[in-house]
């Protein structure tokens, strides 16, 4: 998998295409989440990161080594604050996301039951029926045989000739 952020670089290496999937009949759903979950701004190529969660996390790394303890208890923790509710707003839309393929995926297999039954009741045997069936062509063919027998009665002359 690629990365989609380099530390090193401090650049943005994903994109804002979404991922859709087809799951229903003209229904689809967006399975990815795009660099708008870290605030990245996808107006500027390339992407802007100033007001993003890596931003952030950068400055309050500098302020810590800088000594700026102040920065770091007022505007940098609010700011992390905010990112981290933002994380979390998209990881409930993830979870009802998953909530719903779930629920997709459990009609889809009720459904593959249902039709399987209906195939079944359609196109198996009853096999009672097949039973007699077969019962009676036995004794038919049993009554053919015994019948052809009485006719043709071999007599020790047949076989002497």
């Amino acid at each position: 998998m690629d990365k989609v952020y380099d530390k090193a670089s401090g650049q943005w290496l994903g994109n804002a295409n979404p991922i859709n999937y087809e799951i229903g009949e003209n229904i689809t759903l967006q399975v990815n989440l795009t660099g708008e979950v870290f605030d990245v701004d996808f107006s500027t190529d390339p992407p802007e990161l100033a007001g993003s969660i890596f931003a952030t996390l950068d400055k309050l790394i500098a302020d810590v080594e800088n000594g700026l303890y102040e920065e770091i208890g007022g505007a940098d923790l609010a700011k992390l604050d905010e990112h981290i509710n933002n994380l979390l707003s998209y990881r409930s839309e993830v979870g009802a996301k998953m909530n719903r393929l779930e629920m997709v995926n459990s009609r889809l297999e009720d459904t593959e039951v249902n039709y399987t039954k209906l195939l079944s009741d359609n196109e198996d045997v009853n096999m009672a029926k097949v039973i007699v069936e077969l019962t009676n062509q036995e004794n038919i063919y049993r009554a053919s045989l015994a019948a052809g027998a009485r006719i043709i009665q071999p007599s020790l002359v047949d076989f002497l000739r």
